[in-house]
């Protein structure tokens, strides 16, 4: 067989077994699932969700028939199965070789002896070693195409031997290869000396080199197909050396693709001749670039979003040195490639672009320098590729009133590119929530008390934004709070702090009092006095003290005396509610003789008005900055207590009156307020706990 012959059938035998390595590899690196039984390879996590890629290392499987099976789960638990896909591991396909092209086994060989030959890996060859006579190994020149000069006459004539071995870039050897020739230095030696030995040759090319010897050189010949046949040489002679130099023109467009070996040979004048060989490659075709994915068909690609996962093919005989990307007018991207794998991916971003198609140009460049070009256009969906939000309970936002400092939304975020950002703005207060993927939730704590308006978009991790959703809700100040503050009689000079049980005389005068909220006008006062019907107070924004609104109950000259209970409520407009009972006494006109009765008389000796009753259970709703107020017939409060005794609960006394003041959230047991003498009140449950229920949900699993 010739010499070409071989080496190319050698060159075809490597190029499948990389082709179908490279194959494999591809489809390991976008498997969750290897091997033929599940207890032995469990489902693992990929890299990534709609483009995603994982990697088997095959040193962990056995030799033998192996499956792959995909598996995937979308956030409603539903599983979908793809497979199995089946291959084969076959350790020996990793295993690199060597060829030696020249010289041949047995052959009789000059005093300096040119080696030449070719080496495959699918990973990619390091170096090539040679051994002379079982001696120390040394590299050669090159890789896949190597070769070295060998001073043969250092040897002495007669036979002698030659091993080879080729290392790939995991340091794996392969098989040793060995060559027996023999030395004869009465012979020619030279040969093609430019190009160097397996060169890339594409187009018109000149190979020049010499032949010498000390008898003076007849004849050069060439052979073009291993041998075969031989024509002769023409060359010019160096009247002082007798160095006898040649060239060759060729145009490798006429040639087939693939490596060739020529053949020189030189006879001397005595009749000695020896043969030397010239490897080098034809490459006149750039190499073959594919897309993959997306998959475009007869009709065409399907719209993509702007964010698409490209992947490809670049393979060439003498190996694909760059690739480039060309996206319309920009710049070229170059892609990084991995030696021995033909297969190429790419993240490609095109967000932001308007166009409803782009043309995207690859570009691939091989060791011979030739260029290959493939375009494809693939057609946008810009609009797919925008992030989208999905706000939980809209249709019912408009209407919600959030408590103060706790608004918050929850939602969707979708985007085919997985985790993004929203970005929110109300007024002169904005924010950005990032790392949202799925499932959302963005607390607006410092967000103004009223009717308030906000935007929210959502932005993908490239930077495009989504559309933009304007909402509407309520946010409710704090709740209010009621709080009494003094007496005036018209019958004294100067007014008197507020104490619950407080005496008015039979002139009359008024209670003053304020509420505190932000909710301003927004505030409705309503006086309730025990037996009257409900009216309303007018309130006063205080000028001097911002959020505070002022009012004042009338008691009227010459009112029947006794006791007087009432109940005041202040509603804020957004659900904020304080409820405030107590009351006062009114004393009666002085008798004939100057006396007057004390109205405190027959009433009971502890009062302490509930205002605010739990419906289930009629337990006392007892509110943080909103005591409950109580006081006697005339009995001192000092060392009054609670019985039994309560955390949640803190009485305060002064003078003939007491508060009950919240301490803690929870439900009491039933208390009674006890004096000093014995004297108690009615026995009574007190609830302080007004926070909603926190929810933490543990699972699914």
């Amino acid at each position: 067989m010739p010499d070409s012959d071989l080496i190319n059938k050698y060159f075809i035998h490597l190029q499948l077994k990389m082709v179908l390595f490279c194959i494999t590899l591809i489809t390991l690196s976008a498997s969750l699932f290897a091997g033929g039984k599940s207890e032995e390879y469990p489902f693992e996590p990929v890299s990534g969700n709609s483009h995603w890629s994982y990697t088997i290392n095959l040193d962990e499987l056995e030799e033998g028939k192996h499956n792959l099976v995909i598996r995937s789960v979308d956030e409603a638990g539903n599983i979908r199965l793809e497979g199995p896909y089946d291959f084969n591991v076959d350790p020996e396909t990793d295993i690199p070789l060597v060829a030696v092209a020249h010289p041949k086994p047995g052959s009789r060989v000059g005093r300096m002896l040119p080696i030449i030959g070719t080496a495959r890996d699918d990973d990619g060859i390091s170096r090539v070693e040679v051994s002379i006579n079982d001696g120390p190994w040394r590299p050669a020149s090159g890789a896949e195409a190597w070769s070295a000069v060998l001073d043969a006459g250092a040897l002495g004539d007669g036979p002698h031997s030659m091993a080879v071995k080729s290392i790939d870039l995991n340091g794996l050897e392969s098989p040793v290869v060995t060559v027996p020739f023999i030395v004869d230095t009465s012979a020619p030696v030279g040969g093609v000396t430019d190009p160097v030995s397996g060169a890339l040759i594409s187009g018109k090319a000149t190979f020049s080199g010499s032949l010498e010897d000390p008898n003076g050189i007849q004849t050069i010949e060439i052979s073009r197909d291993g041998g075969k046949t031989w024509s002769n040489q023409r060359f010019s002679r160096d009247k002082e050396t007798g160095t006898a130099s040649f060239e060759v023109n060729l145009d490798s467009r006429d040639m087939e693709e693939g490596p060739v070996v020529w053949w020189f040979r030189g006879v001397d004048t005595q009749g000695s001749s020896s043969e030397v060989p010239f490897l080098f490659f034809v490459d006149n075709q750039g190499p073959e670039v594919s897309l993959e994915l997306p998959i475009i068909g007869e009709e065409g690609a399907d719209p993509v979003p702007g964010n698409v996962f490209l992947a490809g093919r670049a393979s060439d005989l003498s190996g694909v040195v760059s690739l480039q990307i060309l996206v319309g007018k920009n710049e070229p991207v170059d892609v990084v490639l991995t030696p021995g794998n033909p297969w190429w991916t790419w993240p490609l971003n095109l967000s932001g672009m308007k166009d409803k198609q782009v043309d995207v140009v690859f570009r691939a460049a091989d060791g011979a320098g030739n260029i290959s070009e493939q375009k494809v256009r693939i057609p946008l969906d810009m609009e797919a590729d925008r992030p989208f939000l999905e706000i939980n309970g809209i249709e019912a936002l408009p209407e919600k009133v959030f408590p103060a400092g706790e608004a918050f939304l929850t939602g969707v975020f979708r985007d085919d590119d997985g985790i993004g950002a929203i970005i929110w703005k109300s007024g002169d207060v904005e924010g950005r929530l990032e790392g949202v993927e799925r499932s959302w939730r963005l607390d607006l704590p410092d967000l103004p008390f009223g009717s308030t308006e906000i935007e929210i978009t959502p932005e993908d991790r490239f930077g495009l934004k989504g559309e933009t959703l304007e909402l509407s809700f309520s946010l409710a100040p704090e709740e209010p709070v009621i709080i009494l503050e003094s007496i005036s009689d018209n019958g004294a000079d100067s007014s008197e702090i507020w104490e619950p049980g407080s005496i008015f005389s039979s002139s009359g005068g008024s209670l003053q009092g304020r509420v505190v909220s932000d909710a301003g006008k927004a505030v409705i006062l309503s006086y309730i006095l025990a037996g009257s019907e409900e009216t309303s107070l007018p309130l006063k924004a205080d000028t001097e003290n911002p959020g505070e609104l002022t009012f004042n109950i009338s008691v009227k000259k010459g009112e029947d005396p006794g006791s007087r209970n009432f109940i005041l409520r202040a509603a804020d407009g957004y659900g904020g509610e304080a409820v405030l009972g107590s009351g006062f006494y009114i004393q009666g006109a002085a008798d004939e003789s100057g006396n007057i009765p004390d109205p405190r008389l027959g009433d009971e000796v502890v009062n302490l008005p509930l205002p605010f009753l739990r419906e289930k259970d009629g337990a006392a709703i007892l509110r943080p900055d909103q005591p409950l107020q109580g006081w006697t017939s005339g009995a001192s409060t000092a060392g009054a207590k609670l019985v039994p005794e309560s955390p949640l609960l803190r009485l305060r006394s002064s003078g003939s009156s007491f508060t009950i003041e919240n301490l803690a959230p929870g439900l009491s047991e039933p208390v009674k307020v006890v004096l000093a003498d014995g004297s108690e009140s009615g026995s009574l449950l007190i609830i302080t706990d007004f926070e909603s229920p926190k929810w933490q949900i543990d699972g699914p699993e």
